[in-house]
């Protein structure tokens, strides 16, 4: 089981923003999510995935671009 950050703008369809190998991974982002862009905390949701044939990504390969997209600090 894999869980994807799920970031639901307005006015376009749902991205998924992160992907992580346990829930407690997830729940961190969350967290970080919450404490640092509280405005858009309500707009993201943990979501539970099946394994696929993309291959394993996970959130520390994609954190720069997320980073970068909604204007957190390292």
């Amino acid at each position: 089981m894999m869980y994807e950050i799920i970031y639901v703008p307005r006015v376009e369809d749902e991205i998924a923003v992160a992907r992580y190998s346990t829930r407690e991974e997830a729940e961190q982002h969350m967290n970080y999510v919450k404490n640092r862009q509280p405005k858009v905390f309500d707009y993201h949701y943990i979501k539970e995935i099946e394994e696929d044939d993309r291959g394993e990504v996970f959130a520390d390969d994609i954190e720069d671009e997320v980073q970068k997209s909604f204007g957190y600090d390292k």
